[in-house]
């Protein structure tokens, strides 16, 4: 009996010599895509380069979307991995992203990624909030630490965001 047998392709992504991080960020958006927020570099794992673009869709009306891209060893390629989705349903809340930075925890080996934003439940005429999500890189895959971006709820910035995540 034969088996097929599959491979996954990594996604690689081609920066140009001299090229800013924001324009080869935007290069290896989706077509229909827009940065939401300024791209970052960040320390995480073992690369101090690899490159954090926020995005939404032009198609999507609310929700953001993210990548980061790893440098390659001696190389211009960069290789592509994709957040997890946001848990929120599309389309209820107005979402804007206000900062993205890593932090330490004792719970993962690696510095995760956080993406603070402030939200406004559509049409409900009630006060808005601060939100986070806390991303942990397990082998190719961004995750979603679900107690961990708990933790940060109403926090409003980088600072009081690693305060909790002691």
């Amino acid at each position: 009996m034969l088996f097929p047998f599959f491979t996954w392709s990594a996604e690689f992504v081609q920066r140009e010599s001299g090229e800013s991080i924001q324009a080869f960020a935007q290069s290896a958006l989706p077509k229909d895509a827009e940065l939401v927020h300024p791209v970052v570099e960040v320390t995480v794992q073992k690369s101090s380069h690899a490159v954090v673009a926020i995005y939404r869709d032009k198609n999507q009306s609310t929700n953001f979307s993210g990548l980061v891209l790893f440098p390659e060893e001696k190389s211009q390629k960069y290789r592509v991995t994709h957040l997890a989705p946001m848990k929120e349903a599309d389309g209820l809340f107005d979402i804007e992203v206000k900062s993205v930075f890593t932090a330490k925890t004792k719970l993962h080996s690696n510095n995760g990624l956080v993406i603070l934003y402030s939200y406004y439940r559509l049409g409900s005429g009630e006060e808005g909030g601060n939100a986070a999500y806390f991303y942990y890189l397990e082998g190719d895959s961004w995750k979603i630490d679900e107690g961990l971006s708990e933790r940060l709820v109403d926090v409003k910035n980088a600072k009081q965001a690693r305060a909790k995540l002691k």
